[in-house]
């Protein structure tokens, strides 16, 4: 339905009385919809370019962590506090970091290694310098003043168990894909009001299922 939905709205746009072009589609990863649309060819050739919604792309940083709790031995799985702190950091260097792939990739290690730095091992190098540094290493060194104490987010087996997942989430073209920083916000907030008055669930008449639209 979806897929239909977003095939018709682009097929509408050049006989509107200004028509105008959507050159962008706005998506969760693997969307059937912007192929759907991409395959109308509804611009003569004209490509629709794809972003991926921050949301979702950190959203399979966590769900990649989750699926590393049957490999790892009992006492070395990832907590869910840990997941869900690291999924925020990921966010957080991707929306930070707008237009900036660079940004975004040094953002996003920066998180990772600071994660496994230890007392005997420290790992700031993608930490951002000076006094004001959200990195504690990195604001001490600045000040002059001693490293201070921090426990690791990950432990070594963790850190070494998850560098695959940030490998593939720190890709250039998923970064570029998420150079504007948007999110489906708005329009899962609407469809969370449409299916409220009109669920999936349960038998609909026609009057009700045209309400929503209005």
């Amino acid at each position: 339905m979806e897929t239909e939905a977003a095939v018709r709205i682009w097929q509408r746009t050049p006989s509107y009385k200004t028509p105008l072009r959507f050159t962008k589609f706005l998506s969760d990863g693997d969307s059937k919809a912007f192929t759907a649309v991409s395959e109308a060819d509804v611009y003569d050739g004209a490509a629709i370019e794809k972003e991926d919604c921050t949301n979702h792309v950190a959203k399979r940083l966590g769900t990649g962590l989750r699926k590393l709790r049957t490999p790892l031995p009992r006492g070395k799985k990832l907590k869910d506090g840990t997941i869900q702190k690291l999924q925020t950091y990921y966010q957080i260097a991707v929306i930070s970091n707008r237009a900036d792939i660079r940004g975004m990739y040094c953002a996003i290690w920066a998180s990772y290694f600071h994660s496994c730095s230890t007392n005997t091992a420290h790992s700031h190098k993608f930490c951002p310098e000076g006094a004001t540094s959200w990195c504690k290493h990195k604001r001490a060194e600045a000040l002059g003043e001693p490293a201070p104490d921090h426990t690791p987010t990950l432990t070594k087996a963790q850190g070494k168990a998850v560098l695959p997942i940030y490998r593939r989430l720190t890709d250039e073209k998923l970064l570029a894909r998420c150079i504007r920083g948007k999110t489906q916000n708005a329009a899962e907030s609407l469809n969370s009001k449409i299916w409220l008055l009109c669920p999936k669930t349960r038998f609909a008449s026609r009057t009700s299922w045209k309400r929503p639209q209005r």
